[in-house]
């Protein structure tokens, strides 16, 4: 709502240092975050456009601990601002600072300003950064290989007739049944291959088993690039300022299929009518495309790389992809790969965000400042997502492929007005601020479900500084 000088501030506000702060390779500020402001945390999760979580008032608060960010005045979300975006930020922590917020600021306020055109000829800037990101080497879960397994599997189950003979050459599922099979075995012919999908009950699936062992992980996780590049231009005069910037990101995470690709555009500009009236506006375009990937679920995913036993082939003697349908007693996981491999590439997942605000400000009276903000943010999305029938899985290798198609709507409308009253009497400072916000909040889904938001709150603060 205003600005003061940082020694008239009483209460616990941490300042960062931008600098440090877009030294650090990172895809967004929320990222970058970390480690740049006392007492903030935050939490970040490995897949690419994954927001992070960010606490400001201590890791044991229970519920919804995510702060407040307001960004040139708009509630926004800081995953999705470049930290080279960015002039200052600062983090409001304790209750007085971020009472003027209301409810809103309950756990803590992030107030990020990005750049602004300055008096000049114009100024062009463009940085670019690469990076590589390495999957953990060796066996990061600690899993055994198949002598291993097999070894433990005699010693828990004496006699049985898996491996009670050795470890055989191949498995095999036909319409008649399951089994294991050596070199030469009639049940292992490649003529009896049958693939059908979905399975119809033909499907003859001989799958020639990992002696070794099947490297899961490395199979799923690979090395992954990251491109971010920035570009800027900015200048003005006395009486107007510019600042267009474009960015571009296309982070590729360490498991298969996984990314993030985002465009940004932003035009903030700066007015001076007269002496003592001043508008502008500040505008950001976002275009992200992210499949996205949950690390926290039982089934599906990263936990099928235990799941999976190691002799199970990546994939058949014909080049199908392997899994437990083809043979007895291989559980009923899925084929990691395959998964990340056949249905992500057919996802979409695209969000396009329209943010901004158009401001006045006058100055009258002599101590006296009005200002006026109108403020839109606009989200569309798009949501199509492709499952393939698991041939290899011995669950679902008859279901029909599916694709569930999804896309939504949202809009907050912040109408923000502001009086400001501030004087100097000798050494003594008086500031006096009485403001308004009323937001409305507006959502619709694929179907026309529509859902209305709308809270009004009004402000008054006053700051005394002496000697």
């Amino acid at each position: 709502y205003s600005t003061t000088r940082k020694k008239d501030i009483t209460g616990s506000v941490a300042i960062v240092d931008v600098n440090n702060l877009q030294a650090v390779p990172s895809p967004s500020a929320e990222q970058a975050l970390q480690g740049m402001a006392p007492g903030v945390n935050v939490t970040r999760s490995g897949v690419p456009g994954a927001g992070a979580k960010i606490f400001v008032r201590g890791v044991t608060n229970f519920g919804n601990t995510d702060p407040l960010v307001i960004v040139d005045g708009i509630e926004q979300d800081l995953n999705n601002i470049s930290a080279q975006d960015i002039e200052s930020i600062q983090v409001l922590k304790d209750a007085g600072s971020s009472a003027i917020y209301g409810v809103r600021g309950a756990n803590g306020v992030i107030l990020v300003t990005t750049k602004k055109g300055k008096t000049g000829a114009p100024v062009i800037n463009y940085g670019a950064t690469y990076r590589m990101a390495y999957p953990l080497p060796g066996n990061p879960f600690n899993l055994a290989n198949t002598r291993e397994y097999v070894e433990v599997y005699n010693k828990a189950f004496p006699n049985n007739d898996r491996f009670s003979q050795g470890m055989p050459d191949y498995m095999y599922r036909g319409p008649s049944g399951a089994g294991m099979a050596f070199e030469g075995d009639p049940e292992i012919d490649p003529s009896l291959y049958v693939y059908e999908s979905p399975n119809t009950g033909r499907n003859y699936i001989i799958q020639k088993l990992n002696q070794e062992g099947t490297d899961w992980f490395h199979h799923l996780f690979k090395k992954a690039p990251t491109l971010d590049q920035n570009l800027n231009i900015s200048g003005g005069t006395d009486k107007s300022k510019y600042l267009f910037a474009l960015g571009y990101i296309d982070q590729k995470g360490t498991l298969l299929n996984t990314y993030l690709k985002r465009y940004s555009g932003r035009i903030n500009t700066t007015f001076t009518l007269a002496d003592n009236i001043r508008i502008g506006e500040n505008l950001n375009i976002i275009f992200r495309d992210s499949p996205g990937f949950s690390e926290n679920t039982d089934f599906g995913g990263i936990t099928e790389v235990i799941k999976q036993q190691p002799f199970v082939p990546l994939k058949d003697i014909m080049g199908n992809w392997g899994g437990t349908f083809g043979g007895p007693g291989l559980g009923d996981g899925q084929n990691p790969v395959a998964v990340q491999s056949r249905n992500v590439p057919k996802d979409v997942v695209n969000r396009w965000y329209i943010i901004g605000n158009v401001y006045a400000e006058v100055d009258f009276l002599k101590n006296f400042t009005a200002r006026t903000s109108l403020g839109y943010n606009v989200l569309n999305d798009y949501t199509q997502n492709f499952n393939t029938t698991q041939v290899e899985n011995v669950q679902g290798n008859n279901s029909f492929n599916s694709l569930s198609v999804d896309a939504g709507y949202r809009s907050q409308r912040t109408f923000t007005n502001v009086l400001t009253y501030e004087n100097k009497f000798g050494n003594h400072f008086f500031k006096m601020l009485v403001g308004s916000e009323a937001i409305d909040e507006l959502s619709r889904d694929v179907n026309g479900s529509r859902q209305n938001f709308f809270s009004e709150d009004f402000n008054f603060l006053v700051l005394c500084n002496g000697t």
